[in-house]
């Protein structure tokens, strides 16, 4: 659906072909786009990236991943503890995961008891795509790894 909509946004700006970037759910936005719309797509640059939908299947990753697992944790349990332990996982900045963003978060996870309910019933479709992956053919840059970290010493 979502490279189907950045065609659609193509479409409506009136830009014939482009190049695709993105980072885990964008990334494999963009091979989608490659693999369904290769006259669309220039060059694309994924990192991060699921290869299928419906469960771990990440390009390039130990498996469960971290983030899967403190994912899993936070929807079967969402406590405040887990939602923390989840953004932690998740921003590389753990300055960031205050406690009004952990509160927000918390919230959104359990503000409706019949929300929560539908969100665990919700599955997503397997498909993999590992098998279309040869057939790309766009100029494709994979970025693989951890967060960087830059000091400097005296």
């Amino acid at each position: 659906m979502q490279a189907r909509t950045g065609v659609a946004l193509l479409d409506a700006l009136g830009i014939e072909r482009a190049h695709w970037v993105g980072n885990s759910q964008g990334g494999q936005s963009a091979m989608v786009a490659a693999i369904s719309y290769p006259d669309r797509v220039r060059k694309f640059v994924m990192g991060g990236s699921h290869i299928g939908t419906g469960g771990d299947r990440y390009l390039m990753a130990n498996r469960p991943s971290e983030g899967n697992r403190a994912t899993r944790q936070a929807l079967d349990d969402p406590s405040r503890e887990n939602i923390a332990k989840y953004l932690r996982v998740h921003i590389d900045n753990e300055r960031l995961v205050t406690d009004e963003l952990v509160d927000y978060i918390h919230h959104a996870h359990t503000w409706s008891p019949e929300f929560t309910e539908v969100r665990r019933q919700s599955v997503s479709l397997p498909h993999d795509y590992a098998p279309d992956l040869p057939g790309i053919q766009a100029p494709v840059l994979l970025i693989h790894g951890g967060t960087i970290g830059w000091w400097h010493s005296r």
